[in-house]
């Protein structure tokens, strides 16, 4: 069986743009993005990122934000989707792993097509927590 595509382990959180109708104002969605297997080709990639938790007042959080790849754009070698915080989303946390799930067509190296869906624990970090390399 061909090798599926994946999520980097670490997200970056982006700041939400000022044109989607459904972002929380001020809450940091997750720049989603991962590797393709060599030789395939994503045709289209839907992506779902998700948290939730209790807090420490014994009270219930949930943070959620979702994606899709622009109409007409492939991938090869990685992928990258924008994502957009799902309407009424608690804000993401940093300090705990987020589920990162997506549905893609793939164009496999042989040619043939595969509608594959996978989920993978990711980490989030805020823009400042990049380390320069």
């Amino acid at each position: 069986m061909p090798t599926k595509p994946n999520f980097h382990p670490v997200l970056q959180l982006q700041t939400p743009t000022p044109e989607s109708p459904t972002e929380k104002p001020g809450a940091p969605a997750p720049h989603a993005g991962g590797f393709i297997a060599d030789g395939d080709e994503l045709l289209w990639v839907y992506v779902w990122i998700i948290q939730n938790g209790d807090d420490m007042n014994g009270g219930a959080w949930a943070a959620a934000a979702d994606g899709e790849s622009p109409d007409g754009k492939t991938f090869k070698g990685e992928w990258e989707v924008e994502t957009h915080m799902s309407h009424d989303s608690d804000d993401f946390k940093t300090e705990i792993a987020a589920v990162g799930t997506a549905m893609a067509l793939i164009k496999r190296a042989d040619n043939s097509h595969d509608v594959y869906w996978w989920t993978d624990a990711v980490n989030l970090e805020r823009p400042e927590e990049t380390s320069a390399t």
